[in-house]
């Protein structure tokens, strides 16, 4: 007798998949968590996605293209997560932001909410949690064949320049 399968899950959260034409910026010093990131938000269907390594490059890239997300590492070296999304507010950015970090305590959540975030979620990431919380935040948009500004925005000034642009 074959054993049950499970149910199979919806490959995104519920209306998730009419909002992918959203403009997303991801900002980690951690290559390998931003590649990830960036990896997982493609496979769910993202097209347009901006890198940062840093809040200096986040603000730069917050600022020029003016995506509709942006999911932010908090412990940063240069410009903290933190920092980046107070000088964002203080210029009047309303872009929704999701503070993603390590550190789980009510005193760390607290501060960064303090600091105009509006959502909070810890590592290692739940993606599936993820993805929930990201459809609160995005609007349904139109189909767009490429992200608002140049192509060349989605390549950090950190990284090599051999490496394709995440697109």
């Amino acid at each position: 007798t074959p054993l049950p399968q499970p149910a199979a899950q919806p490959k995104t959260a519920a209306g998730l998949e009419r909002k992918l034409d959203n403009q997303i910026l991801v900002v980690d010093d951690n290559l390998v968590n931003l590649e990830l990131i960036i990896e997982q938000l493609k496979k769910e269907g993202f097209h347009f996605i901006l890198a940062a390594h840093n809040g200096r490059e986040a603000i730069n890239l917050a600022i020029n293209y003016s995506p509709d997300l942006i999911l932010i590492d908090i412990q940063m070296p240069d410009m903290s997560g933190n920092e980046a999304i107070r000088k964002l507010r203080s210029h009047g950015c309303q872009i929704p932001i999701i503070a993603l970090s390590a550190f789980a305590m009510k005193e760390y959540v607290d501060e960064t909410m303090a600091c105009g975030a509006n959502d909070y979620i810890t590592k290692p990431i739940n993606f599936n949690l993820l993805f929930a919380h990201i459809n609160r935040f995005l609007d349904i948009k139109p189909a767009r064949s490429r992200p608002r500004g140049p192509i060349e925005a989605v390549k950090s000034t950190n990284e090599p320049q051999e490496r394709p642009p995440y697109e």
